[in-house]
């Protein structure tokens, strides 16, 4: 696959090589995807596919076990029948790569580009919160950044802005983790320095930069980051909102009102809902002194397996009630949602899951299978097919999927090459400056086509590969294998009953991102040498200044 612009070949807008496209008799022939549909998407925070009972038994897979030890001592049984039963009304990936860690997914989710080309590539974590013009990140010949400012560069395009430009009312609540933030326990006051004023004046600036990237409509309080997920922050009690009530529930509260309201205003609606859980506990107790109340479905145990059951139930409950509010209001309105349910990374590494009878690792934080392997399901009644999808993508993809759903590259291009329009004052900046057209690559390649069987959108060759960086450990893999950059070498086979990784080869074949490959050093006929040189093909397509011929 080649690198990838913005460009118009044929009236067709490239989201892959030349060679993908179909030619434009074809093209006309197609039926058009349903004018406008409804799109919403649920990302769950640290629910790994290993964690997920269906993935490991289709047919039956309702009930899991979590533990922290890999023994399963101290295990506990948790249930997600409302995950189940959407999976399987949709089509299931088993090969979705996002990366190992919250902000760098929602990164490249929303930019369709990856890590080191998008500047998240690390935690959205900043010593400062003094607004700014922009952030700006220098990119060198490879269109790689040379110093990432850990927030995202709103000079980029958020699909959500040509979902905006073609219509869409956007909206966004939870976990947006792509802009300054602190823990709950720092904001109270209680728990080491932090200040409810200093969350007060990250508000509008989270506000802007949500807009910025094309999300019009959001959680009031606050775009949760780290661990601020669970109660709300202490600024919202009494004459600010509801005083201590379970932030999941508040925010579901909020995003089934913004459902409603928005489809009542008769304008195509785009829901971006970022739950906050299942992320990690953070001891529990600690923040549980402080007073605020704890998960419905708590029963008192803080034993940490128990917490991360618990969070697992409120998940599945919270998502089962709002796929069947957007089913009422299909019915209602005889419509039919695209709705997306993902994972962003794979679950805590401290936690272990019961998958295929063997107990897994979470291995979040890191480029191990189960750490950037996600679960990714597609509902879309009439269009796509339910049933186990094992095609290779990564979240790159879905930046150009949304865009050639809604015929949106016109808009894209213009966004572009104006700058994007969304951007707030609040910045103090005027209006945001370009992002170079001609440097402005994006990644991905639209699923549209494969997802629906056909029924819409232009065919496209299969991937060649996936990329997933965090830091300066970045991966590349196909269906089977998978090569190690930088910080974990190696070449490894895929195993996908246990999602382990198994050593080939470790020495350094890409020494560092963006250098030049090894050639290949396996024999020329073997499975090896051909998934070798198939990943350092997409390797080579992503950096093309670091060709090494083979």
């Amino acid at each position: 696959m080649l690198r990838k612009s913005i460009l118009y070949i044929a009236g067709v807008f490239l989201l892959a090589s030349c060679s993908n496209v179909t030619d434009d008799k074809q093209l006309e022939k197609k039926p058009k995807a349903q004018s406008q549909p409804n799109i919403v998407f649920l990302l769950v925070d640290d629910l790994g596919l290993s964690s997920i009972p269906y993935y490991a038994d289709p047919a039956n897979g309702l009930s899991g076990l979590t533990s922290r030890n890999a023994n399963g001592r101290d295990s506990f049984v948790y249930e997600l029948p409302n995950i189940t039963a959407f999976a399987k009304e949709s089509r299931v990936y088993t090969h979705m790569y996002a990366t190992p860690l919250c902000a760098p997914s929602r990164g490249e989710l929303i930019t369709g580009r990856y890590p080191f080309r998008n500047g998240i590539v690390y935690p959205a974590w900043d010593t400062t919160y003094g607004a700014a013009e922009y952030h700006q990140n220098n990119l060198n010949a490879n269109n790689a950044i040379i110093q990432a400012n850990g927030y995202l560069d709103t000079r980029q395009v958020g699909y959500p802005a040509v979902l905006q430009a073609m219509g869409y009312h956007t909206v966004f609540g939870g976990k947006w983790n792509l802009r300054f933030g602190q823990t709950m326990c720092q904001l109270d006051g209680k728990g080491g320095g932090g200040s409810t004023s200093y969350m007060d004046s990250l508000v509008p600036l989270q506000k802007a930069h949500l807009n910025a990237m094309g999300l019009e409509q959001t959680f009031g309080p606050v775009a949760m980051v780290g661990n601020t997920m669970d109660y709300y922050p202490p600024q919202m009690a009494k004459n600010k909102g509801p005083s201590k009530q379970y932030l999941p529930n508040a925010l579901h509260d909020w995003m089934e009102t913004a459902l409603i309201e928005g489809r009542a205003s008769g304008s195509p609606q785009y829901i971006h809902y970022c739950f906050g859980l299942i992320h990690d506990p953070f001891g529990g107790p600690v923040c549980q002194d402080y007073g605020y109340s704890p998960p419905p479905s708590d029963t008192g145990e803080w034993r940490h397996a128990k917490v991360w059951a618990d969070k697992a139930e409120e998940v599945d409950l919270l998502i089962g009630q709002f796929v069947k509010s957007v089913d009422s209001l299909d019915r209602a309105n005889g419509t039919s949602t695209l709705i997306i349910l993902a994972g962003d990374n794979g679950t805590e590494a401290t936690y272990y899951s019961m998958y295929n009878r063997n107990w897994v690792n979470g291995d979040k934080s890191t480029n191990l299978s189960n750490g950037s392997r996600v679960p990714f399901m597609v509902r879309w009644p009439g269009n796509v097919k339910p049933g186990i999808d094992p095609a290779l993508a990564d979240f790159s993809d879905i930046f150009p999927t949304m865009v050639e759903l809604v015929g949106g590259a016109k808009a894209l291009d213009s966004l572009v090459n104006i700058g994007n329009p969304n951007y707030k004052t609040c910045y103090k900046g005027g209006a945001n400056p370009k992002m170079d057209s001609l440097s402005y690559v994006l990644d991905g390649q639209s699923m549209l086509y494969e997802m629906t069987d056909g029924k819409f959108g232009a065919k496209l060759s299969p991937r060649e590969a996936v990329y997933a960086q965090f830091n300066n450990e970045a991966l590349l893999a196909n269906e089977g294998y998978k090569l190690g950059i930088q910080d974990r070498f190696g070449f490894f086979g895929i195993n996908d009953q246990t999602l382990a990784d198994s050593a080939i080869k470790l020495e350094a074949l890409i020494p560092d991102i963006g250098k030049k490959a090894m050639p290949n050093p396996f024999s020329k006929g073997s499975t090896e040498y051909e998934n070798y040189e198939r990943l350092v093909r997409y390797y080579n397509s992503i950096f093309p200044n670091a060709v090494n011929n083979i």
